[in-house]
């Protein structure tokens, strides 16, 4: 049905297969994020240990740009669209690794935890939020909403953890 219902969009909604051909045969994006990526893996490369600063990328990335032989050279003004490479850049290897413990320890540990079978779905959906954010921060700038999210979720696990029976958190000796 899904695919009944595109082709359909296609076919009937005008302009629509002309926009949705034109963003297929579009190259500039690619060539934006392969360009900020090679900057970003130049600049962890030049400062591996503590990189050059928070939300500094834009500022001093244009010495670390590289000309490809297959396409031009592009997005030199642009922020990293990839949220490790960005962290890694920014805040060197050993932010980006203190960053990555943090998302393993608090999304992961939440997953792993113990709690009431009520928990399931919202362990569930922590995972599918979990998935889904690792798949948008490697291709997208850092933002707030997938960071936000996954945290609030891996809260509610957490926390579900130290419910009683009753539904109550457990009073305080």
């Amino acid at each position: 049905t899904l695919a009944l219902g595109i082709s359909a969009t296609l076919l009937f909604v005008p302009g629509f297969q002309e926009r949705v051909t034109q963003r297929v045969d579009q190259k500039e994006t690619v060539w934006d994020r392969q360009n900020l990526a090679r900057a970003a893996i130049n600049m962890v490369e030049a400062r591996p240990l503590f990189g050059f600063g928070w939300a500094r990328f834009q500022q001093d990335s244009a010495d670390y740009f590289q000309q490809s032989p297959n396409f031009p050279l592009t997005a030199t003004t642009f922020g990293v669209h990839n949220g490790p490479l960005a962290y890694a850049s920014e805040l060197g290897l050993i932010g980006a690794t203190l960053w990555a413990l943090g998302l393993l320890f608090g999304v992961g540990g939440a997953l792993v935890t113990r709690g009431p079978p009520d928990l399931l779905p919202w362990r569930v959906g922590l995972l599918s939020v979990a998935a889904a954010t690792l798949i948008v921060i490697s291709a997208v700038p850092p933002s707030a909403w997938p960071n936000r999210a996954i945290w609030l979720l891996a809260g509610v696990v957490w926390s579900g953890r130290y419910a009683t029976s009753s539904g109550r958190a457990p009073e305080a000796a």
